[in-house]
């Protein structure tokens, strides 16, 4: 029969390698990531990962304002426009996106301030 302080120890230690498991966001993320916090502290918003063309990207919301929904490499490079903007189309540079694209995991949700 195990112990407490095992049974304890062996769940910190699941928990330090799930931690060390994870990779933190670019840092070229976590400051966009900021900027739409500054910029949009009212809209509902979230950034995804993704598997496109064998590369992980990164799908960054449409926000208010006319500014469209991009897919971004993961060293921060524009690959494509997404559906929004002020057309409301997405730009012919990766058309198929929603329909060849795996979605990994949800990077970051916003959690928008209430209307003054």
């Amino acid at each position: 029969m195990f112990t407490f302080a095992f049974k304890f120890a062996l769940v910190i230690w699941a928990v330090a390698i799930a931690v060390s498991m994870a990779t933190p966001a670019p840092r070229w993320l976590r400051e966009k990531i900021k900027e739409i916090e500054t910029q949009h502290p009212q809209e509902e918003l979230e950034i995804s990962k993704w598997k496109f063309e064998g590369k992980t990207v990164y799908v960054l919301p449409a926000r208010c304002c006319d500014i469209p929904g991009e897919v971004v490499s993961s060293k921060g490079t524009l690959i494509c426009r997404l559906e929004g903007g002020f057309s409301g189309q997405a730009d012919e540079r990766c058309k198929d996106f929603r329909q060849v694209a795996q979605r990994l995991d949800l990077v970051w949700k916003s959690k928008p301030n209430p209307k003054p």
